[in-house]
């Protein structure tokens, strides 16, 4: 497809405290282009690769920004899952627990951010 692409280490941004991961770009690629498959679906991949990576790294980034909604939403879709498997009711509930999950990890973002703006400011003595 006339793309040409360059083979470096990719950094994913992690939690300011740990060290960032490096990912070899190199040997993804590598594996992609060792597949026996037609040359458009490779290119395709590759594009597909590309793109998933960025939201990867968006959603981490969401994730470290929001980080009550952030825990909210997983443990909202650990309970979902166990609920799904429910007959009947399971779906129902699954997408009950999601949404309430939701609700709450954005109540948490903004009694924090409620807290935080209404503080009292430390007058000198």
């Amino acid at each position: 497809m006339g793309r040409t692409i360059i083979c470096r280490p990719a950094t994913i941004p992690t939690h300011p405290v740990r060290p960032k991961v490096q990912v070899s770009k190199c040997r993804i690629v590598e594996q992609i282009r060792q597949l026996d498959i037609p040359a458009k679906a490779k290119a395709e991949l590759l594009i597909l690769w590309s793109r998933a990576h960025r939201l990867v790294e968006a959603i981490i980034r969401f994730v470290e920004r929001h980080r009550q909604f952030g825990e909210a939403m997983l443990l909202g879709a650990i309970v979902a899952y166990g609920l799904a498997h429910i007959p009947w009711v399971g779906d129902f509930l699954a997408l009950s627990a999601l949404v309430t999950a939701a609700a709450i990890g954005v109540l948490k973002e903004l009694r924090e951010d409620i807290a935080s703006l209404f503080a009292p400011i430390a007058q000198p003595a």
